[in-house]
């Protein structure tokens, strides 16, 4: 079990799983979520930690929960990046 947590909890496969989920369009608020901040003007690098970091709160609110991924909450999370940012990213 410990070798599977080290590997969900693992930086390099949430961003894969997160370039993943952009490519494919699945689930549609990653991709959403790309878009909106790449129209705000945010930086690759801080588009990808923005993204990674969400997808890496959900996994591990799951594994803490003992429940299934909540993908309406992982949702919302990525609706909320950047709707406190007016500042042009750098």
């Amino acid at each position: 079990m410990l070798t599977g947590l080290r590997h969900l909890l693992n930086r390099p496969s949430h961003r894969a799983i997160v370039k993943d989920q952009v490519s494919s369009g699945v689930p549609p608020a990653v991709r959403s979520a790309y878009d909106r901040l790449r129209a705000q003007r945010w930086s690759e690098r801080r588009i990808w930690r923005a993204l990674v970091a969400t997808h890496r709160a959900a996994a591990a609110a799951m594994l803490a929960s003992k429940r299934p991924f909540d993908r309406e909450a992982y949702a919302r999370k990525l609706r909320m990046l950047g709707s406190d940012d007016n500042q042009v990213a750098r």
